[in-house]
């Protein structure tokens, strides 16, 4: 028996020819790609790395980093549950019902502003900064102290609609007034317009402080007959001059009547009249209580010789109506002394003036009967009466002869513009106006709340030269 000194083989496994060498060959193959993988595993390493350092991997809700950008929030109290508020924030805006909203903003400065409707706000306005990390503002609303915004029209046709837009708010109404409640303190544009009219002013700012502000719009119809005082007087003046008239009328009047009506003239035989047996006085076009007017009669005193002068504008014509004269007609001395000053207020601004006091009477009544009178200044026995405009709304007809009206009567200093008197009442539609009731003329001029409109005079002494208060008494 021999023994082999060579190697001993694996038993039942054949040793297989060029092991070795086989093995040497693949490790050299593996090599390169394990090295290949390790690189692409530091790549991924540094680039994940990058990623979380500049905050794009594995983000922090708790500090509102936003790849650079951070939260902004607000946050209120003081609103009840479910109440809206807005915040603006660099431009952007944002509402909500809930008592936090939250911005994106990178670092900077931001203005911002904060309102709430019928609420104030603590600090309504401000800026914030932000600067490498989520900020806030905390606001507080308040119950806000609200006013009531009026817009008054005049000029309009009864039942005319009209529109007011008043802080991005449009609102119509067929009455005299338009309404915006719960306006808070501040400055807000407004525009006014109506179908067929223009607007005086048309556009505007109104301020709220403190108190509850009206604003006046006067409409003037593009094709309407009706004028105001300072319209009708200039075309009133050209025809009286060619009468003998030098100075200004010493009474002007406007009558508003809901339909056309006649009136009888009657002068004692003292007097000579070289008018018409009586007056017509035509339908309004405007509103009663506006101060315009399609009919306007004129009163000129002259000197020399003695007498009157009566010009009618009638839906912005004026014509010569009749002169009164006579050296018999010794009440035309009572006008010697009435004179009107150059600057009076115009009749828009007269009723104006006293619309607040007659704003429950316009409400009540749409539709009335008016006379808008300016009397010159009379200086007489040592009083004087400053030249003054009378005001008068009736719901009583100026021809009725029963029954009882609601009044409204004002008197305004012609020349400050300052509201002298003024009331509202009921009473008898004949005794209102006496002229209607009897076949007798009662009065040189009964008008406002002593007479109806007419020329004429029973006798001097007796009636009325001009119905005011203070000019009865003189004839």
């Amino acid at each position: 028996m021999s023994i082999s000194t060579g190697p001993v083989p694996r038993r039942g496994l054949p040793t297989p020819s060029g092991h070795r060498r086989s093995f040497r060959s693949d490790r050299r193959g593996i090599a390169p790609v394990v090295i290949a993988i390790v690189v692409v595993v530091v790549a991924v390493v540094a680039v994940v790395g990058g990623l979380i350092a500049t905050g794009y991997l594995f983000k922090s809700s708790g500090g509102g980093n936003h790849g650079g950008m951070y939260n902004v929030t607000f946050a209120e109290t003081g609103l009840p549950s479910g109440t809206g508020w807005s915040v603006s924030l660099g431009g952007s805006s944002m509402s909500s019902t809930g008592s936090t909203m939250v911005f994106t903003r990178a670092n900077g400065s931001y203005p911002f502003s904060v309102t709430a409707v019928g609420y104030a706000a603590t600090p309504s306005a401000g800026t914030i900064a932000v600067s490498g990390a989520a900020t806030g503002q905390s606001i507080v609303f308040v119950k806000a102290t609200t006013y009531t915004v009026t817009f008054r029209e005049t000029g309009l046709s009864p039942g005319a609609s009209w529109s007011v837009t008043f802080h991005s708010a449009t609102q119509s109404s067929t009455t005299t007034t338009n309404v915006f409640p719960g306006v808070t303190n501040g400055t807000y544009a407004f525009s006014a317009s109506a179908s067929g009219y223009t607007a005086n002013p048309a556009s505007g700012s109104i301020v709220v402080a403190g108190s509850d502000p009206t604003q006046a719009v006067a409409f003037t119809g593009s094709s309407s007959s009706s004028v105001p005082y300072s319209q009708a007087e200039t075309t009133a003046d050209s025809i009286a001059s060619q009468h003998g008239a030098t100075s200004r009328a010493i009474l002007a009047v406007a009558i508003n009547t809901a339909s056309s009506f006649s009136n009888a003239t009657g002068f004692p035989s003292e007097c000579s009249w070289s008018g018409p047996s009586s007056i017509t006085f035509p339908a309004a076009s405007s509103s009663y209580y506006s101060g315009l007017s399609s009919g306007w009669y004129f009163y000129f005193y002259v000197a020399s010789p003695v007498s009157l002068v009566v010009v009618s504008v009638d839906s912005g014509s004026g014509s010569y109506v009749g002169t009164l004269s006579g050296s018999g007609c010794t009440f035309l001395q009572y006008f010697a002394d009435v004179s009107t000053p150059s600057t009076v207020i115009d009749s828009t601004a007269a009723t104006q003036a006293v619309s607040s006091n007659a704003s429950s009477f316009i409400l009540a009544h749409p539709v009335a009967n008016s006379t808008v009178a300016l009397i010159g200044t009379t200086s007489i026995f040592g009083y004087t009466v400053w030249a003054t405009w009378n005001i008068t709304y009736s719901t009583c007809d100026f021809h009725a002869t029963a029954g009882t009206g609601d009044f409204f009567v004002g008197e305004v200093n012609a020349t400050s513009g300052q509201v002298i008197y003024s009331s509202t009442y009921t009473q008898s539609c004949s005794s209102a106006y006496p002229a209607a009731a009897s076949p007798a003329p009662p009065g040189f001029l009964a008008l406002s709340s002593h007479g109806a409109p007419r020329l004429g005079t029973s006798s001097p002494g007796a009636g009325y030269a001009i119905s005011t208060p203070e000019l009865a008494r003189l004839v």
